[in-house]
């Protein structure tokens, strides 16, 4: 089973691609960047205030005021998410316990699980610039994460939205070409070697999530469609679209499978 979950105007929209049908979810405001738990029975988003969607029920239980960017860790206990001027948090849903894993020296948000949990990758301010960085959680033992984040994209002004390959061994993220004034995916080894776009010249992409083979990738691609900003497209690893998923509009995917 595979399914997307993405935003537009404010609502969540689930679009089964197997058997191409969509559910909507209205019952909240504010519905964006939404973050699928492992099983997906909820998904998790919020920008301003973080909340919890039970996918069957539709019921909203309010996690985190002043949140936004929430992502589920791979065991579906915990809920990362930042705030604006304070850093980045989790937050464990079964205790209801809040730790904080950055201050905000970096600002960091877009925040990521690594498949094994153990690791995140984020975005942060590096001067004037927003990079990508990683972070080893193992540093909560002794309290060293504010000094321990590594910066694996180093080129580009504007870099936002990581995600994780399946088996952890590449990022695909977003950058802005200022020569172009456009957006493409980029994809780079986890350990900082190899980035290389692969969207196509002349488009303008966003937010890559990944398929569970690692093989391919759904992003948002903007439109010059009346009203829209952007729809949703299903590529390969060659930035080849394989086909468009959406006509109507579509921003922030995230894919899940079982």
């Amino acid at each position: 089973m595979n399914k997307i979950a993405y935003s537009t105007q404010g609502l969540i929209h689930v679009m089964d691609l197997d058997n191409n049908k969509t559910q909507t979810y209205n019952q909240g405001k504010g519905m964006w960047n939404p973050s699928w738990s492992p099983d997906g029975s909820h998904i998790v988003y919020g920008w301003g205030v973080v909340n919890l969607l039970d996918t069957q029920s539709g019921q909203i239980t309010e996690l985190a005021p002043g949140a936004a960017f929430p992502a589920f860790h791979p065991d579906g206990s915990t809920v990362m998410y930042n705030i604006s001027g304070q850093g980045l948090f989790a937050h464990h849903l079964p205790s209801n316990k809040i730790t904080q894993i950055l201050k905000n020296d970096l600002q960091p948000f877009q925040a990521t699980w690594h498949p094994n949990g153990d690791l995140i990758a984020f975005v942060g301010q590096a001067g004037d610039d927003r990079a990508i960085f990683t972070l080893d959680l193992a540093c909560l033992d002794d309290g060293s994460c504010d000094e321990a984040p590594v910066r694996v994209v180093k080129n580009g002004r504007f870099n936002h939205a990581p995600a994780w390959s399946p088996d952890g061994s590449m990022l695909a993220f977003e950058r802005m070409d200022f020569a172009t004034g456009k957006w493409g995916v980029m994809v780079i080894n986890a350990d900082g070697t190899d980035e290389r776009q692969i969207s196509p010249a002349g488009v303008s992409d966003h937010h890559p999530t990944w398929s569970a083979d690692g093989k391919r990738l759904v992003i948002e691609r903007e439109t010059d469609q009346p009203g829209l900003r952007a729809n949703l497209f299903l590529i390969n690893l060659k930035g080849e679209t394989i086909r468009q998923l959406t006509t109507n509009g579509g921003t922030e995917p995230e894919w899940w499978s079982n």
